[in-house]
């Protein structure tokens, strides 16, 4: 089964190079979970935040994929790791930034599962 697969911010250098434009298809066996695709990819837990699969945020590692599915990846940001206090007030800024985009921008996630489908 195919999935699409994109990855976020620190996160996009763990793509394969075969990626095009930030977006991933996996080649998976059938009963791959989120895990596998983690797996794949080389992300560890402790660098990812949140996971959605087809506009939904999933919490559940072990869910199951089904063929066509998207996944969207996004790291842990700085101001989740450290105090903001530690963190360069404007790297914080831009992280909140690019979260903010690609949460709360339904839009840009249509467009990207939209995109995963051709």
């Amino acid at each position: 089964m195919i999935v699409h697969v994109k990855l976020m911010a620190s996160l996009r250098s763990k793509l394969p190079p075969n990626a095009q434009k930030g977006i991933a298809q996996l080649d998976l066996p059938d009963g791959a979970t989120v895990a596998t695709v983690l797996d794949q990819l080389g992300l560890a837990a402790g660098q990812v935040h949140v996971v959605m699969v087809n506009d939904a945020m999933e919490p559940d590692r072990q869910r199951g994929l089904a063929d066509g599915d998207a996944l969207v990846i996004l790291p842990l940001w700085p101001a989740v790791l450290k105090p903001v206090d530690s963190c360069s007030p404007v790297r914080f800024a831009e992280e909140l930034h690019a979260t903010e985009k690609v949460v709360n921008s339904r839009s840009e996630l249509t467009t990207f599962r939209e995109r995963s489908s051709l």
